[in-house]
């Protein structure tokens, strides 16, 4: 089909959200783990628009899953177990070729698994008319927009067609115990000082690997000094995140502290990610 206007984000409005589903078959990940490097997506107009404030999430679900929940009409990916792959903004190139993003978190396909897409757009403004092509496809998209209203407070309806995309897939042989930093949370990039103060140095990890992550080190230097390393224990199923306080430092007014944070040692043993 051409001239959808929602799929993957509706530019006609200032906010909007989609999900789509596509199956192991089309993915190509029936007999090996596929790894999605980059997604673009073909307009049917050569117009020119910049988004930004945008998002990309994806979920890996079991085969028997291969249309989108009909109750689930909100937008929440974090709650529904989903990954953050890419952040940013999207100016189109004026052409009728792909318009393409690479993912900032490179997202492996188990073996077999489906994918829900989800893609979120809170640029804030309208930028006109941009269509995309679309196929047909019955409960495998849902979208929703709104010139006012953010994508996390709409409430999105089934559509007859789902996005047409084009994956850059690798191939990761050896992926079965990886661990990477999601996030460092604490210290923000400015502190407001007060007398004595203690900071947090609290970071998200992810487990980057197909085995559960069960065990890792994390390691942090303050201005190129090493700090105390961290022996990290729990359970985090492929992709998850967790939280944690791995220290404490006291800034100094007026100076320009440098942090760094690495893992290593997943379940006691080599990263095969090398992340």
């Amino acid at each position: 089909g051409t001239g959808l206007y929602v799929l993957p984000f509706d530019s006609r409005y200032a906010y909007s959200w989609s999900r789509n589903m596509f199956l192991s078959s089309e993915i190509g990940n029936i007999s090996d783990t596929m790894t999605i490097i980059k997604i673009a997506w073909m307009p049917t107009g050569t117009g020119v628009i910049t988004r930004s404030n945008q998002a990309m999430y994806m979920k890996a679900v079991d085969a028997s899953i291969t249309t989108l929940d009909q109750n689930n009409t909100s937008f929440n990916p974090n709650a529904d177990g989903a990954t953050l792959v890419w952040h940013g903004g999207m100016t189109t190139d004026g052409t009728l070729n792909w318009q393409e993003i690479t993912l900032l978190y490179p997202f492996p396909v188990p073996t077999g698994k489906n994918v829900v897409m989800y893609f979120m757009d809170s640029t804030g403004n309208a930028s006109g008319n941009y269509p995309w092509h679309c196929e047909n496809a019955t409960n495998m998209a849902m979208s929703s927009a709104d010139p006012t209203i953010g994508p996390s407070h709409l409430a999105g309806s089934m559509l007859p067609y789902r996005s047409y995309n084009r994956l850059c897939l690798g191939k990761m042989t050896n992926d079965q115990n990886a661990v990477g930093i999601y996030a460092i949370d604490s210290p923000q990039d400015t502190i407001v000082m007060t007398p004595g103060l203690v900071q947090p140095v609290k970071v998200t990890i992810e487990n980057k690997g197909i085995n559960n992550l069960d065990s890792c080190l994390i390691h942090w230097s303050l201005n190129g000094v090493f700090q105390s390393t961290t022996y990290w224990y729990g359970h985090l199923p492929e992709r998850y995140i967790d939280t944690i306080t791995i220290g404490y430092y006291s800034p100094n007014a007026g100076n320009t502290d440098k942090i760094v944070v690495w893992a290593d040692m997943p379940n006691g043993q080599k990263d095969t990610l090398s992340t």
